[in-house]
């Protein structure tokens, strides 16, 4: 068992590189197939993200890796899958050490498989009535982690995903996500037009919620919008028929000049009210 290595040997044989010739690589996989049973997977996540935080990220990502590599890996992230849905359905608390070790995973070339465990959380995000902050804070997580080595065709499902989430609590994570996706990743994601489409598709839900439901936060948001669609235009011109750029964005345009003139009509409000 996972609970019988001793923690500290670990991060000592992963930092000069020999777990592999002392037993451990060995050991971890052998329990990972061994144990079907969700606390004992939880345990060994639990002692993973422990080790991670006192090793080098290159170090960890090369053991894990070995590790994975005498896996069926399907089986491995199908368990955490199962896991991690058994825990959102009773709070989000204690799910950031599972995300830690799926982002690991995406970092050593698994951002595909892992893709479908953040589907299925999504899947239960979508039925959460009333989420808290803590729901929001696990979306957080996914985007500071495995959400940055999603390739294109993963990266689109999950904004298409994120556009059937509704809730005004969201809003601010929705943007997180539509800045990752129109200035950080790469822009050669948008030669995919579905990539491209489902990116503006949920600027156009962010603003639509805006004035429809928030009009008194426009002037939050209005800045990171405009920025989003200068970048989604400019790469769209590059990547896509012109005409096609501008069939796309012609809704979206004209909800982000709305909201530009809501911004606007609340900071000259504001003034009047300052003035009197």
């Amino acid at each position: 068992m996972i609970e019988s290595i001793n923690i500290q040997e670990l991060v000592a044989c992963i930092r000069i590189n020999t777990c592999e010739s002392e037993g451990y690589v060995e050991a971890l996989s052998r329990t990972l197939i061994r144990d079907g049973d969700p606390e004992s997977l939880s345990t060994i996540l639990n002692a993973l993200c422990t080790v991670k935080q006192m090793v080098d990220r290159d170090g960890f990502n090369e053991f894990l890796g070995k590790v994975v590599g005498k896996l069926e890996v399907d089986k491995l992230l199908k368990s955490m899958g199962s896991l991690m849905k058994s825990r959102l359905q009773h709070g989000a608390n204690g799910l950031e050490c599972s995300i830690s070790i799926l982002d690991t995973l995406s970092e050593i070339g698994l951002a595909d498989k892992v893709y479908r465990v953040i589907d299925v959380l999504l899947s239960e995000l979508i039925k959460v009535e009333n989420p808290d902050r803590q729901y929001v804070r696990l979306l957080e997580y996914i985007i500071d982690g495995p959400f940055e080595n999603m390739p294109p065709l993963e990266s689109t499902f999950f904004m298409e995903r994120l556009i059937e989430i509704s809730g005004d609590i969201w809003l601010a994570v929705k943007i997180r996500i539509i800045r990752e996706a129109s200035i950080v990743k790469n822009p050669g994601f948008m030669t995919e037009y579905r990539y491209l489409d489902a990116l503006v598709n949920l600027v156009d839900n962010v603003l639509t919620t805006l004035l429809e439901s928030k009009p008194m936060e426009a002037h939050k948001y209005y800045s990171d919008l405009n920025t989003a669609y200068t970048h989604i235009w400019k790469n769209c011109i590059v990547n896509q028929p012109r005409n096609t750029c501008i069939k796309l964005l012609e809704e979206t345009s004209r909800k982000l000049i709305a909201l530009a003139k809501l911004t606007q009509d609340l900071a000259s409000s504001l003034r009047g009210y300052q003035s009197d």
